[in-house]
């Protein structure tokens, strides 16, 4: 949470070693899978998401082994969240779904929120904004009722990308300002990254080019410092479009062409599709001759994501 993402990779191999079974026998099953749930987050984070998918599959299987049923609901929770990065939509809402049930089989009701902003974010990638909006609605409800705050600055700030895409400006402008002032309490460097790169684009729809070229590129930056791809080659993007609008064409044109190589080695990325369409609008603009390249890949990649981001998955 401090931002150290790197570090926090090496302390889970470390964790992972000691919670060998083969080494040590006297540490309990579910430690070793708490430890893999961790993992993927941080795998998942720096692009790495079939990596992810294995070790939260691996949790499952431990969690529900020891009967750790609450574990196993946020374990499959996580692997929603992968699934939608890879662009395996519907099989997000499944397991977000069976997460809920299990929550609510045990009547638990921690990070219920989390799960139902999950299906909200995939059904908005789905194109059916109104159950998007709906579950979203509900999510924050949660976080109010239940005094839940993990991962309620994500929500909003989630609202607030559902709320753009729909065109309500007011809307998201409202949501991103409560999750910004909730992730400035909790000093949480991954909802704060978050929330500028959302900032960045908002700017750009109201056509503030100069302050999203500021947001984007403070948001570039963040980003790089605690290793978070998809929202670093976001910014990338966002910055691209807002440099060839201030005429800087040939800056445009190599941060374009340097998202668009980046997106492309990454196991997933919440934001490929975007990335990928800033880019080649981006380019387009510039008068590059890779314009036309990079529009077939959105388009590809807009036709099916999950050759780019899932090959070999599980």
């Amino acid at each position: 949470e401090l931002g150290d993402v790197q570090g926090a990779l090496a302390a889970s191999d470390r964790a992972l070693a000691a919670s060998n079974p083969t080494v040590n026998a006297q540490v309990p099953a579910r430690f070793r899978a708490d430890t893999l749930r961790s993992r993927g987050v941080l795998l998942r984070r720096v692009g790495r998401t079939r990596e992810a998918v294995d070790a939260y599959v691996e949790s499952i299987a431990i969690y529900r082994h020891a009967g750790a049923m609450r574990q196993e609901a946020r374990a499959k929770n996580a692997l929603a969240f992968a699934m939608c990065v890879q662009g395996r939509y519907e099989d997000a809402i499944a397991l977000a779904l069976e997460s809920i049930q299990i929550d609510l089989a045990i009547g638990g009701r921690f990070q219920l929120a989390k799960t139902l902003s999950n299906i909200g974010l995939s059904y908005s990638r789905l194109g059916d904004t109104t159950r998007a909006q709906a579950y979203l609605a509900r999510a924050r409800e949660a976080h109010e009722r239940y005094g839940d705050q993990d991962g309620r600055a994500d929500t909003y700030i989630v609202s607030a990308e559902v709320a753009l895409e729909v065109g309500d400006v007011e809307a998201a402008d409202t949501y991103l300002r409560d999750a910004i002032a909730l992730s400035q309490v909790t000093k949480n460097a991954y909802d704060t990254t978050h929330a500028l790169v959302v900032k960045a684009a908002l700017s750009r729809f109201r056509r503030d080019f100069s302050f999203a070229f500021t947001c984007a590129l403070e948001a570039r930056r963040t980003a790089e410092q605690q290793a978070l791809v998809a929202y670093h080659f976001y910014a990338f993007a966002i910055e691209a479009s807002a440099r060839v609008d201030a005429g800087e064409v040939h800056a445009a044109t190599l941060l374009a062409t340097t998202a668009l190589g980046a997106v492309e080695t990454l196991q997933g990325c919440e934001y490929g599709l975007e990335i990928r369409v800033l880019c080649a609008d981006a380019l387009k603009r510039a008068g590059s001759p890779q314009a036309p390249t990079a529009r077939q890949r959105a388009v590809d990649y807009a036709t099916c994501p999950v050759v780019f981001g899932n090959v070999g998955a599980n």
